[in-house]
């Protein structure tokens, strides 16, 4: 086994995210929460187990941080994703969803309005199937809610 391969494995294992390599060559078993993962090994895995040590740990912080941004703008719940790609972040280094915000408000003239935005594993938000070209953070995201429900606090 390389030593790159046997280090990420070491320093996922270090952070309570049991991984082994798998009996196909080129790919990683590892577990997160009660979800078992096969990931292709990147080219670094090193880094890329260092990419979802932080995002696993990161995932409470970054849904907590996006409550206390929209607090008062409108009802709304945060949740974390069922299902989340870790083994996709593995491979591929890419942010993947890890929660979302839905939110729920009277806009302008009383017309409701229902908003859901992705949070993916690197902090950022992009709402769900509208305005796909749209991103942010957790410290703009009341900024562009509040377009909607014409709150500009």
């Amino acid at each position: 086994m390389r030593d790159d391969i046997r280090d990420a494995i070491s320093l996922l294992n270090s952070h309570g995210i049991p991984a082994m390599r798998s009996k196909d060559p080129g790919y990683l078993v590892f577990e997160v929460g009660e979800s078992v993962f096969r990931a292709l090994l990147p080219a670094d895995p090193t880094r890329a187990a260092g990419l979802l040590i932080n995002a696993v740990g990161d995932r409470g912080k970054i849904l907590d941080d996006y409550r206390k941004t929209i607090q008062g703008l409108g009802r709304f719940e945060s949740l974390p994703a069922d299902d989340v790609a870790w083994d996709d972040l593995f491979s591929n280094g890419d942010p993947v969803e890890t929660g979302a915000v839905i939110f729920q408000s009277q806009g302008a003239e009383d017309h409701p309005i229902s908003l859901d935005l992705l949070i993916m594993s690197d902090g950022t938000w992009q709402p769900d199937g509208f305005d796909s070209d749209r991103e942010g953070t957790a410290a703009d995201v009341r900024g562009y809610l509040s377009q909607w429900t014409g709150d500009n606090r």
